[in-house]
Formats: structure tokens, sequence, C-alpha cells
């Protein structure tokens, strides 16, 4: 009050007329304190704590459906160096970034878990319904990412371990997986190639991939060799923007979850340690450079057994190969698992398998 009263008398000399605004402002600044006094008295803890937790509620609902590229960056270790220790103390600073993955795998799957456990306890037949969760695993698989794509691809091959329909569903995720967008595919080809890499690119179409897989997809198109001038069909695998963020990530959520699983589940598997195994196995993939080199010393020691026009692989055209970047002549061919539904006889199919095992194991 007296803080006014002194505004007052610096507004106006006129002693009447400033009485008569001290007579209008004064009530009212009381009525107001006396007002706010009274209505700060009856809140409660409860009332006062309400806004806090609306503000968390919102953050929870939000947290299973994070911005697309909210892992871009984060990635704990370069490709083909799998690390989970370094992936725990890189992952350990950004708790926020494991917590919106966790929930969003959670988002993707609880339903198709759902529907498993309701299958199996409460409607006693599971096998009535194998078909239809196998699509629903299918689409839960393509929406998490690389990494369940991996283990999918892995799994379609072990009937032996999951449901023939399961198996049927997930083997086609070996070549049918949904692609990214080209514009992506493209600006990667200019980040590793270069303008001078991309002049040598022909007719490439880069609207059309030929194949699209978990880590990559695959472009045809031609390339004019800068050593004998001699134009020749090319392959171009481009690597997913981003994968190695997604799958070290995903990597690091299974294998720091799987103890937990374990003990509540009781499985003998270690899971853990089958984590690791994986990590290694597709880290190891996300290095193209090693990929090419593979490549090479395989046709080299073809070479070296007199088999190279037997067994071979493509040729690497190394000025357009990175890490990211994988560019070898183009080959037409069957794929094995394809032979048994074409011309060749079983005899023939298992002759072919046979000499391959036996290249694996000599090399």
């Amino acid at each position: 009050n007296d803080y006014i009263r002194s505004a007052i008398s610096q507004t106006t000399q006129d002693e009447k007329w400033s009485q008569i605004l001290a007579n209008i402002l004064l009530p009212s600044v009381d009525d107001i304190q006396s007002v706010w006094q009274s209505s700060v008295s009856t809140i409660s803890p409860t009332m006062l704590s309400l806004p806090f937790l609306v503000v968390f509620a919102v953050f929870l609902l939000r947290l299973p459906y994070p911005k697309d590229d909210y892992r871009k960056g984060y990635e704990p270790y370069e490709r083909g160096n799998y690390n989970p220790l370094v992936a725990r103390a890189y992952y350990s600073r950004y708790p926020l970034l494991v917590a919106q993955r966790t929930a969003q795998l959670l988002r993707y799957s609880y339903r198709f878990l759902f529907n498993v456990l309701v299958d199996k306890y409460i409607r006693r037949n599971e096998e009535r319904f194998y078909k239809q969760r196998a699509a629903e695993l299918l689409d839960l698989i393509n929406k998490a990412g690389p990494t369940a794509i991996k283990v999918g691809q892995a799994l379609s091959v072990r009937p032996d371990l999951i449901p023939t329909e399961y198996s049927e569903a997930l083997s086609t995720l070996q070549d049918r997986v949904p692609p990214f967008p080209s514009y992506q595919a493209r600006e990667l080809l200019l980040a590793e190639l270069g303008e001078s890499g991309m002049e040598k690119l022909n007719e490439i179409r880069i609207e059309e991939p030929v194949a699209a897989a978990s880590i990559g997809q695959v472009y045809r198109g031609k390339y004019k060799s800068s050593i004998d001038n001699v134009e020749r069909e090319i392959a171009i695998k481009v690597q997913r923007p981003d994968v190695l963020s997604e799958i070290a990530l995903d990597l690091h959520i299974v294998r720091e979850f799987a103890p937990l699983y374990q003990r509540l589940t009781g499985a003998a598997t270690d899971f853990q340690s089958l984590a690791n195994e994986w990590g290694r196995g597709f880290l190891a993939e996300l290095d193209y450079t090693a990929e090419a080199y593979n490549t090479q010393r395989f046709n080299i020691e073809m070479r070296n057994r007199g088999l190279q026009d037997v067994v071979t692989a493509p040729t690497v055209v190394e000025e357009l190969s990175t890490t990211r970047i994988l560019t070898t002549e183009w080959v037409s061919g069957v794929r094995l698992d394809w032979l048994i539904w074409s011309c060749y006889s079983r005899q023939e199919v298992f002759i072919v398998t046979h000499i391959q095992v036996r290249l694996y194991n000599s090399i």
C-alpha cells in the first residue's frame, strides 16, 4: 500500500486527486490480496501436483511415437566393430533415446504377443491361428526395422525352431523388404562417390531398386571402366541410411533386457550371448569394404584351385565402392532355393549344394 501511495503522489501533485485515486485503488489491492491468500490456503498438495501429473502422462503417451529420425547420428562404434561394453557406456548418456525405442518396440509388438497368449491359454488352439499370426509377425518385423528383419531372415530357414507357417511368411524377408525412399539412396550415392563417381554411372534407375533387403537395396546400371573404356552392366548396393544407429540401439536393448527375460520365463537359452553373436554378424555386414575384400579373396581362392569357371563371385568395381556402397558386375542367375522348382533335378541341386559346402569349409 505504501508503494501504491508513493506512486500516486508521484503521478499527480494535486492532493485531492491523490486521495481519490488512493480510495479507488487501495481497497482493490487489499481485496486481491485477501482472495489470493484464501485461495492458496485451500489448495491441497494433490491439486498442486496435478499439472505435473498431466505433463508426465502426456510424456508417457508420446514416448512410443518418436520422430522418424530420432535415432539419426547416435552411433556408439564404427561399422564392423561390435562392442557391447562401449554401447552400454554410450547409451547410458542417452536414457531417453533407449526409453523411446523400447516403448516403440512394445507398441509394435503388444498386439501380436497378446493374440499369441490368447491363442495358447484361452482358445487353446494355437495351430489354427498360425497363418494369421505369421502375417501379423511379418508386419511387426517390417515395422521394427533392420535388426528385426535380420533376425526374421535367420529364422525363416529354421522351420525346426518355428512353425512352418511362420517360416514361409518370413521367407519373403529374403528379398522383398519394403525399400527406403529413392531420394535417400541418391543422397548417399552422391555423398559416398562424389560428383566424379556419379558421372561414371549410366542408365541407373534410382526410382526402381531391383531388390531391397534388411541393410541395403540394389540398383542396376551401367559403368564405363577407366581402364579399358568398356561399358559393363553393374549392380550397385546402397546401404540404408542410419542403419548403424538403428541396429546398434536395438542390439543394446535386447542385450540389456535379456537377463530379465530369462529370469521371468525360465528360458534356458542365453539370450545375451545370442545378442552378442547377432551383433558381431550384423555389424560385419555393415562394412562393405570388408565384403568387397572377401569377394575378391574368394575369386582368388577359386582361381588357385582351378575352379574359376565352375564357382565364382561378381567382380568388384573398386572405384565405385566404399564403406556404404558396393558396386560389382551384374550377374544373371537363379536363386538356389528356386532350383528345386525349375528344370534342374533334385540330384543336380544336391551336387551344387554339396560343392558350396565343401568350398566354404576349404577356405
